[in-house]
């Protein structure tokens, strides 16, 4: 009996269940690789793979862990495309995992072409044509210590983030190289001809203490 009644609330809830919220987080990682973490509801599970990680039951909650997996592995790199100016990243599937409460989380990787000094473009596809309006707070680390935060949906479905330099421009590595030459250049001739100014001056002093003798 409680079995059955566990099983029509879930019923009820998935049926009402038209709008969710969640989060994700974007991170620039050493190889122009990007750390994907995007956080659901199991309750939004339904709508975007067809499964119910609600189950009781543990063999059939593991079959839907199974096929939730599966799911994703195939469907990340449609939900979510990233890309550079120098074209786009290949996004993965590293796994997901069961949070706290309802919570479940998607994990992924994007190997993309160079980032730094480039624009990363994230194109959210999560629910796109689907019943389920989902909104994802969203935060993209382009560096250590920088976060930028944005909202990503169906209807607010890219954002573009500005990736700094890793490592200076070697174009202007090489103007500042040149511009201390010339400073090297112009700070040495002025002590030079500080120099030979002040050793004639001495030597004209010289000069007059003979003639004075």
């Amino acid at each position: 009996m409680g079995v059955t009644v566990v099983a029509v609330l879930s019923a009820l809830a998935l049926v009402g269940h038209s709008r969710s919220e969640g989060r994700s987080r974007f991170e620039i990682q050493p190889g122009d690789r990007v750390g994907i973490s995007v956080q659901l509801l199991t309750l939004d599970l339904p709508e975007l793979c067809e499964v119910d990680l609600s189950l009781s039951d543990p063999d059939r909650q593991r079959r839907e862990a199974q096929r939730f997996e599966a799911c994703v592995e195939r469907g990340l790199p449609r939900w979510l495309r990233l890309s550079t100016d120098g074209g786009a990243c290949a996004v993965s599937s590293s796994g997901t995992r069961r949070g706290e409460g309802l919570e479940v989380f998607i994990d992924g990787v994007a190997a993309c072409p160079p980032l730094a000094g480039h624009t990363l473009t994230i194109d959210w596809g999560f629910f796109a044509g689907q019943r389920l309006d989902h909104v994802s707070t969203a935060t993209v680390a382009p560096a250590p210590g920088v976060e930028e935060r944005t909202l990503l949906s169906r209807r607010h479905n890219r954002a573009r983030v500005k990736i700094p330099r890793a490592f200076p421009d070697p174009v202007e590595v090489g103007v500042g190289v040149v511009v201390v030459a010339v400073l090297v250049v112009v700070v040495g001739g002025l002590r030079r001809r500080r120099r030979r100014s002040h050793e004639g001056r001495r030597a004209g002093g010289v000069e007059d203490g003979a003639h004075g003798a």
